[in-house]
Order: C-alpha cells, then structure tokens, then sequence
C-alpha cells in the first residue's frame, strides 16, 4: 500500500518504508528511503560537515512539504535536537564514538544470551510436539468414528422410515 512520506512527501511503500513516529489511533508516520539516510546520516555520521549537510536537507524537505502534523514536527525536533547535540560534541571532541560501537555489536548479536534457546528448551519443544502430534491423531479418529456413528444412525432413520 503506497503512502507519503511524512517529511518530503513522497510516495513510500508501507511494507518497506521506515517509520518515523506512530501516531494516533496506531497509524504509522513513514518516511522515505532518501529521508532514512538523512536521519541516519544526522544520528550516525563521524563527520560533521556530514552532520549539517543531512540536517540542512531535512529541514528543506521539511519546509518544502509545508508538513503541519505536530507529532511529526515534534519527533522531527527531537531527533535533530539529539543530532545537533551530538555535533556539538564531536566538535569540541567530548564525544565517546566507543560507546556506539559497543552498541552496534549489541545489535549484531542479536538476541542476548540468557534469552537463547537452549538445547532443553528445543528438547522440550521437540517432546510437547510428539505429544500434540499424538493428540491430534487420536482426537481425528474418535471424530471420524462419530461421524461415522451419526451417518449410520441417519441412514439407519431413513431405511426404516421408508419400510
């Protein structure tokens, strides 16, 4: 399904399209590919030249679209006012670029460890399976032998009704 993107207003598509903000009633606010590099060059870039240019970019597209939904423009100022704080720290040379590495090899494991699955737990989802596998068949077969039951009783009815 095609909506627009809430910062330039281009045409996204809502499968694959970022989301900015969720708004009232659950209703996504997209945002284009284009403005996703924006975003994440202004949150994640090194360089602060970068900075300003993604920040000036978002800030044109912004005014451009004559965007007025405030939690737009609201989660919009947020994001740019952590990204000018961000450049303001680089700049001075306050800012701890360890502290994002450690954060995106967070993100490249995945799943913390104490929340793996471990050889038990598939064990046990292997047995419970068997289990339920077992359950079924039976529960298929008092099903069919009841609705043999209740077609030999109808047949049954209608053999002596018309005797």
């Amino acid at each position: 399904m095609e909506k627009l993107c809430s910062i330039c207003n281009k045409k996204v598509d809502s499968e694959t399209a970022a989301i900015l903000t969720i708004g009232g009633y659950g209703n996504p606010k997209y945002i284009c590919e284009e403005c996703d590099g924006d975003f994440s060059e202004a949150t994640g870039a090194k360089d602060i030249e970068v900075i300003k240019a993604s920040m000036d970019r978002i800030s044109k597209k912004l005014t451009s679209s004559g965007q007025t939904d405030k939690l737009v423009l609201k989660s919009v100022g947020e994001i740019m006012e952590q990204a000018s704080s961000r450049a303001k720290k680089i700049q001075v040379g306050d800012y701890d670029f360890s502290a994002e590495e450690t954060e995106d090899s967070y993100e490249e494991q995945g799943i913390p460890e104490e929340l793996k699955e471990t050889e038990e737990d598939k064990e046990l989802d292997r047995k419970e399976a068997e289990r339920n596998k077992k359950i079924d068949k039976i529960i298929n077969w008092v099903s069919a032998a009841l609705l043999l039951g209740v077609l030999g009783y109808a047949i049954y009815r209608l053999i002596i009704n018309y005797i």
